[in-house]
């Protein structure tokens, strides 16, 4: 599923790839356009705790493996707009049961970069928030993600203020395929991309259930 605030669902450069939207029994489903701002509490996802045992973390720019838990990236807080997260196409991240919370700055992971990556189930370890790859609280900065047929990526991409471009190099036959949910005040397709997005519910962000009561 893809959710767009104060936005649109875009194609950037040549019109030369196609985007689908499953839901988790295959069926095609339509992004969702809101003409007006999502309420901050609509998604209802609880702010990353980073005390301990998280792991706290100034910058991601470099191939790593990460273990199951909530990964603080701090940034630069005095140059926001310098990237949190860069990888270059010789890179890799790698990770089960892990959520990544950007605090200052963007993502950007270029095409070749190796990514496999799962956000946690129903019972997460070291603060990680179950089906939550990504949570972005920065204000307008980009969050690029490139991806191959190899790519792995399941969980909410959470970016409610960024633009979200997926991008990559893939065929009809061989597409990109993340099991996510994007959530972004707009979200690009770019490249030469066939890209598919099937949700599944049991691998991304589920509001938990409540209970009221009336007297």
């Amino acid at each position: 599923s893809a959710m767009i605030q104060d936005g649109n669902v875009s194609y950037v450069a040549d019109l030369a790839g196609m985007m689908n939207f499953f839901d988790e029994n295959g069926n095609p489903i339509a992004v969702q356009d809101a003409d007006t701002r999502l309420p901050d509490d609509s998604v209802s996802i609880p702010l990353p705790d980073c005390n301990s045992p998280a792991v706290t973390l100034s910058k991601i720019d470099s191939s790593m493996d990460l273990a199951p838990g909530l990964y603080c990236i701090t940034g630069d807080p005095s140059n926001p707009n310098k990237q949190a997260i860069k990888l270059t196409a010789h890179d890799y991240l790698k990770g089960d049961g892990v959520t990544i919370y950007v605090i200052n700055g963007g993502v950007e992971i270029a095409g070749g970069a190796d990514i496999q990556l799962k956000a946690p189930g129903e019972n997460p370890v070291n603060n990680a928030i179950p089906g939550v790859l990504f949570y972005v609280a920065t204000d307008g900065k980009d969050v690029d993600l490139s991806g191959n047929s190899d790519s792995v990526m399941a969980g909410l991409i959470y970016a409610p203020n960024a633009t979200v471009t997926l991008t990559g190099s893939s065929t009809m036959s061989t597409p990109v395929t993340f099991s996510t949910q994007v959530i972004g005040n707009n979200v690009n397709l770019r490249g030469n991309l066939y890209m598919d997005i099937t949700y599944q519910s049991e691998k991304n962000y589920n509001k938990p259930t409540s209970m009221e009561l009336a007297k």
